[in-house]
């Protein structure tokens, strides 16, 4: 009897630490679980970490890169160009591309619009005056010979002599007495008496 009445109580007590061991492998793999979820977490917010910092630099160093490449742009231009893809990179190129054709051949014209005025111009000026050169030259030919002219009709009149000839022959030459020969004249030569007023005027216009 009492052997039977000690039955209970073994099976109580392994029982129990049976509620032990499976309470404190329980725990046990709790714990196990949220270490590693808490090493698996720290290792991706490290990765992440690092991923952002890896980012940051490289968007730095090619914003730097971009801006030496590019000085004109401004920032937000800089940005707006990184973000988009080679194609749309290529497209905008080839846009601007075409803005600068469009400006240069605008210059182009409107240059040779003003060179085109510019040589009228100048023709013009050199059309009037070789219209002035061409009324000059057939004036003084017109001039010439009218001068031509004349000179051949004082020639025939004259006889056939020249009229700056004749006009020349004709010329008389006058001597210059020195003032030495022209002194011993004058002191040579009596001095003529003046004239003696007549006593009566009216008698003689009389006579």
């Amino acid at each position: 009897m009492p052997t039977i009445a000690a039955l209970p109580r073994i099976s109580d007590t392994n029982t129990q630490t049976e509620y032990v061991k499976d309470t404190v492998h329980h725990s046990m793999s709790t714990s196990a679980v949220w270490i590693v979820a808490a090493v698996v977490g720290g290792i991706i917010v490290v990765g992440f970490s690092f991923a952002l910092l890896l980012t940051y630099n490289t968007r730095r160093r090619r914003y730097r890169r971009y801006r030496q490449l590019h000085p004109y742009l401004s920032r937000d231009e800089v940005v707006k160009r990184q973000k988009m893809s080679k194609v749309d990179l290529f497209l905008e190129e080839e846009e601007r591309r075409r803005q600068m054709i469009r400006k240069s051949l605008a210059a182009r014209s409107s240059e040779s619009c003003g060179s085109t005025s510019l040589s009228a111009m100048i023709e013009h000026v050199d059309g009037e005056q070789r219209e002035l050169e061409r009324q000059e030259s057939t004036r003084l030919k017109e001039d010439w010979k009218r001068w031509e002219a004349r000179v051949r009709h004082e020639r025939s009149m004259s006889g056939g002599q020249h009229p700056v000839a004749s006009a020349s022959s004709q010329v008389p030459v006058l001597a210059v007495p020195s003032p030495a020969k022209h002194r011993r004249a004058s002191s040579m030569s009596p001095t003529p008496s003046p004239p003696v007023p007549p006593r009566h005027p009216g008698r003689r216009s009389a006579t």
